[in-house]
């Protein structure tokens, strides 16, 4: 079983990323089409902070540690109100912890 999750994350870690700075570096990944480890560390984070907002994800990257730490900003909208949040969640191999958060700005890019 720890072969197949460190394969697991492997697959994430060399076919979810955009650009490659090495082990234990971070590495950028693709908002427009995130792997489920990313969509799965973003929805931790929304509940975890901003129940029943929706998140529009703006920038990512990841390093692999002891599973995977993602770093993401998201805009956060709840109705006709929208803030700018960067988080950073780590992935212990299915088991989430946030372990930062910051408030960014209290308005977003796209006010649509």
């Amino acid at each position: 079983m720890a072969q197949l999750n460190v394969l697991l994350t492997l697959f994430v870690v060399i076919f979810g990323m955009t650009q490659v700075d090495g082990a234990g570096g971070w590495s950028l990944m693709n908002t427009e089409h995130p792997t489920d480890s990313l969509a799965k560390a973003v929805d931790f984070a929304v509940e975890q902070k901003f129940p029943g907002c929706t998140a529009k994800l703006l920038s990512a990257m990841n390093q692999v540690v002891a599973g995977i730490n993602f770093d993401f900003t998201a805009e956060m909208r709840n109705g006709p109100t929208c803030t700018t949040e960067r988080f950073r969640v780590w992935d212990k191999f299915g088991t989430f912890k946030l372990t930062t958060h910051e408030h960014i700005s209290d308005s977003c890019r796209s006010q649509s």
